[in-house]
């Protein structure tokens, strides 16, 4: 049985066919802040906020799926 040949099928076939090679995950130690001097104190703040959002995020998410 033979597909048709529209646009669209010719695009699912070559996602398909041509998938880019997956990209490697570098895990990434995380930045002692008291001893990044490179660092200014409003980046160093910011860098504090992020991280206690993304721990307190985390910890919702654990909440939510233990439920």
């Amino acid at each position: 049985m033979r597909t048709r040949r529209s646009p669209r099928n010719q695009e699912i076939l070559f996602r398909e066919l041509f998938k880019p090679p997956a990209i490697p995950v570098q895990v990434v130690e995380p930045v002692d802040l008291s001893k990044a001097f490179w660092l200014s104190p409003r980046a160093k703040r910011q860098i504090e906020r992020d991280r206690s959002a993304a721990a307190h995020k985390a910890a919702v998410k654990r909440a939510l799926s233990g439920a």
